[in-house]
């Protein structure tokens, strides 16, 4: 179990979405950085898409009720693990009892916690997803509010110890080549 200590201005279970249901009036919902989920996921053994928490701006209070392991990425912030620093992007060991708090983040606004075996809340039309709107999903179609306990689910998956990713610095260039239709933006473009 996950216990919420503090729920932050807005966090909620997030997965990959629902696909296909526009029609009924149902959005697709989802993680909003699903790189960002995706890569958490995958760190702790779990489907790409399997549910996670989506955390918008920090400021969350998190207890490990069961011993295991967790990854947290997105947006950089502060994360400390029972006072000790958290890398985002890394796969960390957690013991049944240790807090986790995340302050604001310094670049970017979500941040995504996955759990070895994910959020075990349950499927509504092909989804985990919380859907505000039409208030399915998540935990009772719901944000989380403080005192709140997730499930997880099962994970028999062995770690040797921790493992990351490299987190690309904010304001970094990407370099590319010009391809056939350069010529036709206008220089502002082609800059």
């Amino acid at each position: 179990m996950l216990k919420i200590i503090r729920a932050g201005m807005y966090t909620s279970v997030q997965d990959g979405g629902r696909e296909g249901l526009r029609q009924l009036g149902i959005s697709r919902c989802g993680a909003m950085d699903k790189p960002a989920l995706v890569t958490a996921n995958l760190l702790v053994g779990n489907g790409a898409n399997a549910a996670a928490l989506e955390i918008t701006l920090g400021q969350v209070d998190i207890q490990f009720e069961r011993s295991g392991w967790f990854a947290l990425t997105g947006a950089a912030c502060e994360a400390k693990l029972d006072g000790e620093p958290v890398w985002v992007g890394w796969r960390t060991a957690v013991k049944a009892g240790q807090h986790l708090v995340l302050k604001n983040p310094q670049h970017g606004v979500r941040s995504y916690l996955a759990v070895a075996g994910g959020i075990a809340v349950p499927k509504v039309l092909g989804s985990r997803s919380t859907d505000l709107k039409v208030g399915i999903g998540g935990l009772e179609g719901r944000r989380l509010q403080d005192g709140d306990r997730l499930k997880l689910g099962k994970s028999d998956k062995q770690f040797r110890g921790p493992r990351g990713v490299k987190q690309l610095p904010i304001g970094n260039r990407i370099r590319a080549l010009p391809g056939p239709e350069y010529q036709e933006f206008d220089s502002v473009s082609q800059d």
